[in-house]
C-alpha cells in the first residue's frame, strides 16, 4: 500500500476531545477483538425457544452483539439473473 497506513481518530467515552488520538487500524482491530472476547466470557449466549431480538446492548462497555442467522434465514442478494 505505498507505505501508508490508515488510522483513525478516535474519541474516547467519557474523556474530554483533547483526548481524542489517531490510533492505527491494525491496533483498532486488535482491541476490538479482545473486547468482544471478554463480552462473550462474560456474556454467555443463551439460546431459549420462541423469538429474540438479534441484537443487544452492553450499556457498560457500549459493545453491539448480534446473533448470527442460521443458514435458512440469511438473506441473499437477487443474482443478475434474477433481475
Amino acid at each position: 500500500m505505498n507505505g501508508v497506513r490508515t488510522s483513525y481518530l478516535v474519541r474516547w467515552r467519557g474523556y474530554p476531545p483533547a483526548w481524542d488520538s489517531w490510533e492505527p487500524r491494525a491496533q483498532l482491530i486488535v482491541d476490538v477483538l479482545r473486547l468482544v472476547e471478554k463480552y462473550d466470557e462474560t456474556h454467555p449466549l443463551r439460546l431459549k425457544k420462541g423469538r429474540r431480538k438479534t441484537t443487544s446492548l452492553n450499556a457498560s462497555t457500549g459493545i453491539e452483539k448480534r446473533r448470527s442467522l442460521r443458514p435458512s434465514q440469511k438473506r441473499c442478494a437477487p443474482s443478475s439473473r434474477d433481475q
